[in-house]
């Protein structure tokens, strides 16, 4: 919950901009173009599933970031780092 009180309130709330924030805080680093790219990806299909299943437009952003942010926490990179 606070990790997404950070992220909502990042002072720049560009799509691009909050993914290069949560890989930074997860990550230590900021994303290559190529998983920039499939995170935005992503993002979107979660998104866009989350309002097929009938959430609203604010409750499906939320509900993709979550999902998101599950992905990037199970990333090998993440569990062990070295």
């Amino acid at each position: 919950l606070e990790f997404r009180r950070v992220l909502f309130r990042s002072a720049d709330s560009a799509t691009e901009s909050r993914i290069a924030l949560v890989c930074q805080i997860c990550l230590g680093r900021s994303p290559q173009a190529a998983e920039q790219a499939e995170l935005q990806r992503l993002l979107l299909d979660l998104q866009q599933l989350a309002v097929s299943e009938g959430l609203a437009p604010a409750a499906a952003e939320a509900t993709a970031w979550r999902g998101l942010c599950r992905a990037i926490l199970n990333l090998d990179e993440f569990i062990t780092r070295e």
